[in-house]
C-alpha cells in the first residue's frame, strides 16, 4: 500500500531520516535490498523516523516516535 507501518521494513533504496524532538535531522540511512538500515552514533532518546521514496522527499506514512536505548535496537 506504499505506507511503512510500525513493525514493517521499507523497500530497498528507501531513504530513512531520523529527527530529534525538536524536528532537527540527526541521521540518514538508505534501506538495503532486504529493507534493513543502520544508523550509528545515535544517543539514547526519543526520535521520529520518516521514510521517503528513493527518488522523492515525499514521506511514506505517518511518523511515529521511536525510543532508542543504549546497545539495543529501536522499538
Amino acid at each position: 500500500d506504499g505506507i511503512v507501518k510500525a513493525g514493517e521494513l521499507p523497500a530497498a533504496g528507501t531513504r530513512v531520516n531520523l529527527f530529534d524532538g525538536d524536528g532537527k535531522l540527526k541521521n540518514t540511512a538508505t534501506a538495503d535490498s532486504r529493507g534493513k538500515f543502520k544508523m550509528e552514533g545515535i544517543v539514547p532518546g526519543t526520535y521520529i523516523l520518516r521514510a521517503s521514496k528513493p527518488t522523492s522527499s515525499y514521506p511514506l506514512g505517518a511518523a511515529e516516535p521511536v525510543q532508542v536505548e543504549p546497545e539495543k535496537r529501536a522499538k
